[in-house]
């Protein structure tokens, strides 16, 4: 009756182990492909709202165009603009902490753009005589740096679709 009981608990023992062997490789596996999913899906996200940041940078260089301009209109862009950097940011610190130095290379181009182009037209509209500043003169620099600050922001747009997940 021994040998016939220890026949019995071997062979259940060793089938115990094999499915405890199982259930935690299914779920080591499961929870490497359910991270590799959710950093796709952040990566998507990160594209999107790397997309409108650049919409918004050149909502400030089409502010170079309008015939009459108020403090509201860039207001409204500094907005967009302050939304679409704060998804940038939380998602590169929270999913992509190894990109955050060459996002913040690339964002360096839209620093220059704003301090040397943006700023001028905060400063024209806070003047007593806004009408008869002409901003015309500043338009071709703005123009120049906007441009720069794009191609930096659609090389970072590159790397995020070359980074590897």
């Amino acid at each position: 009756m021994a040998a016939t009981l220890l026949e019995l608990v071997i062979p259940a023992s060793v089938s115990i182990v094999v499915a405890c062997g199982t259930v935690v490789w299914t779920t080591r596996s499961n929870r490497k492909l359910e991270h590799n999913k959710v950093l796709k899906q952040k990566k998507e996200e990160l594209h999107l709202a790397l997309y409108d940041l650049d919409e918004a940078l050149s909502m400030y260089s089409r502010l170079f165009r309008r015939q009459s301009l108020t403090r509201l209109d860039i207001d409204d862009v500094d907005l967009k603009w302050a939304s679409s950097l704060g998804r940038v940011n939380m998602i590169i610190n929270i999913y992509f902490p190894s990109l955050r130095q060459g996002f913040e290379d690339s964002i360096s181009g839209c620093t220059i753009f704003f301090n040397n182009s943006i700023q001028i037209l905060r400063i024209i509209l806070s003047s007593k005589d806004a009408e008869k500043l002409d901003y015309d003169m500043h338009s071709t620099e703005a123009y120049a740096l906007h441009a720069e600050a794009r191609e930096m922001l659609a090389h970072f747009g590159k790397n995020i679709l070359n980074l590897k997940i």
